[in-house]
């Protein structure tokens, strides 16, 4: 058994280097709770999508191509958010693996966050590094068509 003395050195220190969520166990995380980030694309090109989901259903949407910019706001049911939340939560469980060092012509650097409290984990990859991880592939399907319901069609990706 760790004396308390180390146990609060050896916290701070993880803290401090950022390394706290990776020693606290996700499986004690309740499923339905936290914060989903998923940002994709390239203002400069064919548009960014930031689209954040929230546990109560909330959804904020905002898609940028060159200097227009959309908004907007809706609600996921609660079918809906149960897939959402389980499908990330076990994606973030054992996330894939990812070797590419640069992307593609028409690729941008896509990141996937869920917050939980004070904890978070986060996935960055190249967008056609999706079609490689199945369950990702799923998530980001499903992230796919609620931003189209949120825009009611104008926002695809």
């Amino acid at each position: 058994m760790f004396n308390k003395r180390i146990w609060r050195w050896l916290m701070a220190c993880c803290l401090a280097l950022g390394l706290l969520p990776v020693l606290l166990s996700a499986q004690s995380l309740p499923v339905k709770t936290g914060t989903l980030h998923y940002e994709t694309g390239n203002a400069h090109f064919h548009g960014k999508t930031i689209f954040i989901v929230t546990d109560t259903g909330g959804a904020s949407l905002s898609f940028e191509r060159g200097m227009k910019q959309e908004r907007y706001e809706g609600h996921i049911g609660a079918k809906d958010l149960e897939q959402l939340f389980s499908k990330t939560y076990d994606l973030m469980q054992s996330p894939p693996v990812f070797a590419q060092r640069s992307g593609k012509p028409d690729e941008s650097r896509t990141q996937l966050q869920w917050t939980q409290g004070e904890l978070s984990k986060e996935l960055v990859f190249w967008s056609g590094e999706r079609f490689n991880a199945a369950a990702l592939n799923e998530l980001i399907q499903l992230l796919e068509q609620q931003i189209k319901k949120i825009s009611g069609g104008k926002v695809k990706y």
